[in-house]
């Protein structure tokens, strides 16, 4: 399905599969939109039917005045610019800019508000907007640019206080290239769920988070963890920097903890789990085709959660340790 602009007809019609009985989930894979566009166009829908999803006509007739408004002072413009070049036969003189402006109906703020060309230097451009202090801050020198470094603690007290999410490519022989996703809590480095695909999109990355929430609560309704402290952190690849999964996550409830800029540090829990990922699995076999990998990756993160030994876990396993708190907090 294209992710460009959906039609009316097209959302009346996941619509109304949803109201027939259809899981909000498996329209929203089926697809390729989020359950937070989907629960928005039923609402929509509800309230206007199909009308609902069409483009106001108002709106459309102001768009039209307001393009063919700029396509008249462009006219003018280029005609305020031929007048000025003109001369008067009987003085040699050019014609003055306010009679010009006045003759062509163009106003001294259109006209004056275009500001001149100004001319490089023959070193070119950069060293020129140097000197103007207007270079981009991440230009200068790195002694310049104010780096937030990661020098707290992201591990937890407490169990899902701290979810962490990110992305990994693998290679499958039929296929190519594959990605990984995973959620991760950082209190006891428990994958909690993942998923692999072939094309890693936004709404691919939002597949193991609603699967990590239902299996903690149950639902994957609107606002189910907005009564919770939980946050999920990734960082800034363009799958978590979307507005599709930004506004799922919102449906959620579930807030966002962005890793800071080039400090994988932030987000060290899921990166730690995908380099032992690599080094267990993807690094020790060959996958012909992608049922395969998902069948490897299964029995390791069921062996990694059941047996791994962690170190700042006491040399327990993920579960082993979460197991414990539970007993002490019973």
């Amino acid at each position: 399905m294209s992710n460009g602009r959906k039609s009316a007809k097209f959302k009346s019609t996941v619509v109304l599969e949803l109201l027939r009985g259809e899981s909000a989930e498996e329209l929203s894979r089926k697809y390729c939109i989020s359950m937070a566009e989907l629960s928005a166009w039923r609402d929509e829908f509800i309230e206007n039917g199909m009308q609902g999803f069409k483009k106001n006509h108002e709106e459309s007739k102001l768009a039209r005045a307001e393009r063919r408004i700029g396509q008249c002072c462009e006219t003018k413009k280029r005609l305020v610019s031929i007048l000025l070049k003109e001369v008067y036969e009987k003085t040699g003189a050019k014609y003055p800019t306010s009679m010009v402006l006045r003759v062509a109906g163009c106003s001294s703020g259109n006209w004056y508000g275009k500001k001149p060309e100004v001319p490089l230097q023959k070193r070119g451009p950069k060293p020129q907007l140097s000197d103007d202090e207007l270079l981009s801050p991440y230009r200068h020198d790195k002694a310049m640019v104010k780096v937030r470094k990661h020098e707290g603690k992201i591990v937890q007290g407490k169990p899902d206080l701290l979810w962490g999410t990110d992305g990994k490519k693998f290679f499958v022989e039929d296929i190519g290239w594959c990605w990984f996703f995973g959620v991760l809590d950082h209190f006891n480095d428990e994958l909690i769920s993942w998923h692999t695909c072939k094309r890693g999109t936004r709404y691919e990355a939002m597949e193991p988070v609603r699967a990590a929430v239902r299996k903690r609560f149950g639902t994957v309704a609107k606002d189910v963890c907005k009564v919770m402290a939980l946050k999920l952190r990734s960082d800034y690849g363009s799958q978590y920097d979307s507005n599709d999964f930004m506004a799922e996550m919102k449906f959620l409830g579930l807030n966002m903890s962005k890793a800071f800029v080039r400090q994988p540090e932030c987000n060290g829990c899921i990166e730690r789990f995908h380099r032992t990922l690599e080094e267990e699995v993807f690094s020790l076999n060959h996958f012909k085709t992608l049922e395969e990998a998902n069948e490897a990756i299964r029995k390791f993160v069921d062996n990694y959660n059941r047996q791994w030994l962690i170190y700042r876990l006491g040399y327990k396993s993920p579960l082993e340790y979460r197991e414990e708190y539970e007993r002490k907090v019973a």
